[in-house]
């Protein structure tokens, strides 16, 4: 063969292959372009972003909770203004209610069965914030203030009073069943459950909450219950 046609021959491209192509076989980078991969980064936020949850029994859980305290808190506006509700205190619990939304329906819930960083993430957010918010807000101080005196006598006194709550508001009782839950959900069957069946998925999410909040209300002390933390 003719060493000028057996030149052009190397240099041309394969079959079905464009001219514009040969440099990407050849382990040059293509052309830059406007297409998808020319910004994975922007993609990646924009799923993540859209990875949003919607579970009713949350929704209408975190906004009765947040209904019921707002009209606490009208009537006690109603009232006279000698001893208002300190308002830092409905800061606190609405924060706490908007960091339990955001660990249940953000994208950081729906990642959370995929990435073990971020199943953490989500558990650290209702443990070590949402469940010290809420409970900085003392709802129960606030239902004693703002119902009736036969309602307070009738209702919520004899639950605050009792011995169930006695036993829950015990600093050994509370912080056992913190450790309880936490080592249950992640060194038994539990975990593995959990990841394969969104109503064990959520019933541990409850778990975690009510078992941190019995765990920082006698820490934070601000609401009546028959065990405290002495300083």
């Amino acid at each position: 063969m003719d060493p000028r046609a057996r030149q052009q021959l190397r240099a041309a491209p394969p079959a079905g292959v464009r001219p514009g192509q040969a440099g990407s076989r050849r382990g040059r980078f293509p052309p830059r372009g406007n297409g998808p991969r020319a910004d994975p980064g922007g993609l990646i936020t924009i799923t993540v972003l859209r990875s949003w949850s919607f579970n009713p029994a949350v929704v209408v859980g975190l906004a009765g909770s947040g209904v019921l305290y707002a009209r606490g808190l009208v009537r006690l506006g109603d009232g006279p203004p000698s001893a208002p509700f300190p308002r830092g205190r409905a800061v606190c619990f609405y924060s706490g209610l908007s960091v339990t939304y955001l660990a249940l329906q953000s994208p950081i819930h729906t990642y959370s069965h995929r990435l073990f960083s971020v199943h953490m993430v989500q558990h650290l957010l209702l443990m070590m914030v949402a469940a010290p918010l809420l409970v900085l807000g003392t709802p129960i101080v606030l239902g004693l203030r703002a119902c009736s005196p036969s309602i307070r006598k009738r209702f919520l006194l004899p639950v605050v009073r009792n011995r169930v709550a006695a036993f829950l508001s015990n600093p050994v009782v509370t912080w056992s069943a913190f450790t309880v839950v936490l080592w249950a959900s992640h060194f038994t069957n539990l975990y593995e459950d959990s990841l394969s069946s969104e109503a064990i998925h959520g019933l541990e999410h409850v778990l975690y909450l009510l078992a941190a909040v019995l765990f920082w209300r006698p820490v934070i002390a601000l609401e009546p219950g028959p065990s405290r933390i002495s300083p």
